[in-house]
C-alpha cells in the first residue's frame, strides 16, 4: 500500500500524515437517535471489521504516523482485532485511542486495553440520568455503562496506569 509521487513532482514535507482516523469496524451494538447507523441494516461484527492484514498494511505504509484514532460509525469494542491493533501501533510508539459507547467495556476488556497500552478512551454520555441517556442511545443501559467506567478506573489504578 505504498504511495509514490509522480515522476518530477515536488516532494511533500512531511510526505505522509502524522495523524490518522481509521474505522476498524462498521458494526455497532446501539441505535442512537443522532447516528446514521440507525438508518442502515445491522452489520455483523466479523464481516464489518477491518481485516488485520489491511490494518497492518495501512499502518506500515505510514512511517511518520504518530497518533491514531480507531473510530468511525462503528463501536471499536466490537472489532475482534482491536487489541491486536492497539498492540501493533504501540510497538511503534504511536499514540492510540478511540471513542466508545462503553456498553461492552467489561473489566476484563478494560484490563486488556490497559495492558496493551491504550493511551486514551473517550466515552459518550449523552445524559446525566438513565432516562435521558437511554432515550438517546437506544439499546444502552446507563447503569451498566457507569459500572463499566468504574471498573476501568479500578483496573487503571490497580495497574498504576497514568492514562
Amino acid at each position: 500500500m505504498a504511495v509514490d509521487a509522480p515522476s518530477g513532482a515536488p516532494e511533500l514535507a512531511p510526505p505522509l500524515p502524522p495523524e490518522l482516523q481509521v474505522e476498524v469496524t462498521s458494526a455497532c451494538n446501539l441505535r442512537c437517535a443522532m447516528c446514521l447507523v440507525s438508518y442502515r441494516p445491522p452489520v455483523n461484527k466479523v464481516s464489518g471489521a477491518m481485516p488485520p492484514e489491511m490494518f497492518a498494511g495501512l499502518v506500515d505504509s505510514l512511517p511518520d504516523l504518530r497518533r491514531l484514532t480507531l473510530q468511525g460509525l462503528g463501536e471499536p469494542l466490537l472489532s475482534p482485532y482491536l487489541l491486536d491493533m492497539v498492540r501493533r501501533v504501540k510497538a511503534r510508539g504511536i499514540v492510540v485511542g478511540f471513542n466508545s459507547n462503553a456498553t461492552l467495556l467489561s473489566r476484563r476488556m478494560a484490563g486488556e486495553l490497559v495492558a496493551a497500552g491504550l493511551d486514551w478512551l473517550h466515552v459518550s454520555l449523552d445524559g446525566a440520568s438513565a432516562a435521558t441517556f437511554e432515550g438517546i442511545r437506544a439499546g444502552a443501559d446507563f447503569d451498566r455503562v457507569v459500572a463499566n467506567l468504574a471498573g476501568l478506573v479500578a483496573v487503571k489504578r490497580a495497574a498504576g496506569s497514568a492514562t
